[in-house]
C-alpha cells in the first residue's frame, strides 16, 4: 500500500511538472538567446493557420543577452506574407505601459543591413532597435500582426527579454 502511495505521488509530481512546461510548436524553440555579437537577431514566422489566423515563430521567447546593446531585431515572414503599415500591421508591445524607451526604429523593411532602411508601406520584415540598457532583466510581451492574403490579419504573441 505504501508503495502505491509513493508511486502515485511520484506520478502526480511528474504530470504536474509536465503540464507547467512551455511546449514549443514543432519546428520552433520555446526560448532562445541572442548574444548580439552580430548586432542582429532574427525571429521567423515558420507557419500560419488560415482557420485561426494565427502564426507560429521559430523562437517564441527571445532573450537579448546583458551587455549586447543597440541590437537590430528582425521579424521575418513567410514568402506569401507581408507587414502592411496602412492596415496597422507591425510588431507592438502588448502593454503600452511596458514602453520604457528600450525599443526604437520600429518599421517594416526588406533590408537587414546595419542601418536598415524603413519601408513606410510594407515589407517582408519588421525592425526594432533594442538599446538593452536595463539594469535588471525585463520581459516584454509583444504582438505581431501581418497579412498573407486578402482576409483578416494574422497574429503571433511571443515575448522578448532584455538582459
Amino acid at each position: 500500500m505504501r508503495t502505491k502511495i509513493l508511486l502515485s505521488a511520484a506520478m502526480l509530481g511528474i504530470v504536474s511538472t509536465a503540464c507547467q512546461m512551455a511546449v514549443a510548436p514543432p519546428g520552433s524553440k520555446a526560448e532562445d538567446n541572442c548574444n548580439g555579437s552580430s548586432k542582429k537577431c532574427r525571429v521567423t514566422v515558420i507557419s500560419i493557420d488560415p482557420n485561426t489566423r494565427k502564426g507560429t515563430v521559430d523562437i517564441n521567447g527571445l532573450t537579448i543577452d546583458h551587455g549586447a546593446h543597440n541590437v537590430h531585431v528582425f521579424w521575418r515572414l513567410t514568402q506569401s506574407c507581408f507587414f502592411n503599415a496602412a492596415a496597422g500591421d507591425g510588431v507592438f508591445l502588448k502593454k503600452p505601459s511596458d514602453d520604457d524607451g528600450q525599443f526604437s526604429e520600429q518599421f517594416p523593411t526588406d533590408d537587414e543591413n546595419e542601418n536598415p532602411a524603413p519601408n513606410l508601406k510594407n515589407g517582408k520584415k519588421y525592425h526594432w532597435k533594442d538599446k538593452n540598457t536595463n539594469a535588471q532583466a525585463h520581459k516584454y510581451d509583444y504582438k505581431m500582426t501581418f497579412h498573407c492574403d486578402g482576409g483578416a490579419p494574422y497574429d503571433v504573441d511571443p515575448w522578448i527579454q532584455n538582459g
